[in-house]
């Protein structure tokens, strides 16, 4: 009575057009093109031009090995030798020539087949020396040369290293056309405007169709006992609920997140401010630690001046520190939770691993609390507190 309807013919639901992704993609890209269009422009310029020197330098044999360079160290230092060789073989020859048939320093005559024969040795080491500056001179030249090529084509080569690095292969050859660009923007806008006023229109005819064929499936689901099986249904249900609630508390209450874990969750609360109390005073503030309870499971994560480290990360020392308040902090909170005390701790070679303020600090809070402890190490001592020293002499051991 209350549900009447004009019409319980289902209408059929239409299927939406959907917006090509690649008209809309070209259209942002038209229209980042269009607003940067003299920027994109400059750099298609600027990229025709590198492109250009890049075909010049391909096309140009430059970039071709022409071997590598050629020292000239040791070739000058050869045309150097044969040049004193030259020099020497003149003085000599001049020497020779100033002669007149008697030596000035001994005055005794000069034979004049010694005197040729000198003077045939000296130009015979002069004309090998020139023919060798000669040689040594072409093939410095060559070197050059050489030396010359393998720069322009090491320069070549960079240049066009630099070129290829600064070529955008993406960017297009002809400059863009505003005018062009502007009418492709306005023929994809009106496309996909249409296009969306046409989803939108056939979205609002779905939703109508929708709400209609719900109202229709609601009505013909109903029967002439709905009441009656209501009733039923409502009264089973109350009880089916009424266990349910039952087993929902006694699921939380049992569970890994009921009891046990608020249990968990405030004794560990508790042991964290106390460790972090100890640890603060162990590493002036500097490290701090959290206990993070995940269902039963216990996690540590210490921070480091604010940042979360790796427990495996920490130093020898300042895994020392950290052990060290958790537990003192483990042992004070057995202390206030249980009937018994503990007045005894004993703590075994954690000293070597501490620097020297560590250690004075470790000293004062143990100082500070009611406890016999006991510190095991190997010579080290502190005034302020009694020492037992142990003493093994033929494998008898005394305490003093």
């Amino acid at each position: 009575e209350e549900n009447k309807m004009e019409s319980v013919d289902i209408l059929p639901i239409l299927n939406l057009p959907k917006p090509s992704e690649t008209d809309e993609k070209t259209l942002r890209q038209l229209q980042g093109d269009f607003e940067k269009i003299s920027e994109n422009n400059k750099k298609i310029i600027d990229n025709n031009f590198i492109k250009e020197q890049l075909d010049e330098l391909e096309n140009s044999g430059h970039l071709k090995p022409v071997g590598e360079e050629i020292s000239l160290t040791a070739m000058l230092q050869q045309q150097g030798t044969f040049g004193s060789k030259v020099a020497e073989a003149k003085a000599h020859l001049d020497k020779l020539s100033e002669l007149d048939g008697q030596c000035p320093t001994c005055e005794s005559e000069v034979d004049d087949e010694k005197l040729e024969e000198l003077n045939t040795h000296y130009e015979t080491r002069k004309t090998v020396a020139q023919i060798e500056i000669i040689q040594l001179k072409k093939k410095i030249a060559e070197a050059k040369e050489q030396n010359r090529l393998v720069i322009i084509q090491k320069n070549q080569q960079r240049q066009y290293e630099d070129y290829i690095r600064d070529w955008d292969s993406s960017l297009p050859s002809t400059i863009l056309d505003g005018d062009e660009i502007s009418a492709s923007i306005d023929t994809l806008s009106s496309k996909l405007r249409n296009l969306h006023s046409e989803i939108e229109r056939i979205s609002a005819e779905n939703m109508l169709a929708e709400r209609h064929n719900t109202r229709v499936s609601i009505i013909e689901e109903q029967s002439d006992g709905m009441e009656s099986q209501l009733e039923e249904l409502v009264a089973a249900l109350g009880k089916v609920e009424e266990q349910s609630a039952h087993l929902e508390i006694l699921k939380k209450a049992f569970s890994t997140n009921g009891l046990l874990a608020y249990k968990i969750e405030n004794l560990v609360k508790d042991l964290e401010d106390l460790t972090n109390e100890y640890l603060a005073e162990l590493s002036d503030g500097r490290f701090s630690l959290e206990f993070v309870v995940t269902n039963d499971k216990l996690n540590v994560e210490i921070t480091d001046n604010a940042k979360v480290v790796d427990i495996l990360a920490l130093s020898s020392g300042e895994l020392a520190r950290v052990n060290t308040a958790t537990l003192l902090a483990i042992r004070k909170l057995m202390s206030s939770i249980s009937s018994s005390r503990i007045n005894t701790l004993f703590l075994d070679e954690i000293i070597s691993v501490l620097d020297d303020e560590g250690k004075e600090k470790l000293v004062e809070i143990l100082l500070g609390e009611q406890l016999n402890t006991y510190l095991v190490s190997h010579g080290w001592t502190h005034p302020l507190i009694a020492k037992i020293e142990v003493i093994k002499e033929d494998n008898i051991s005394r305490l003093e």
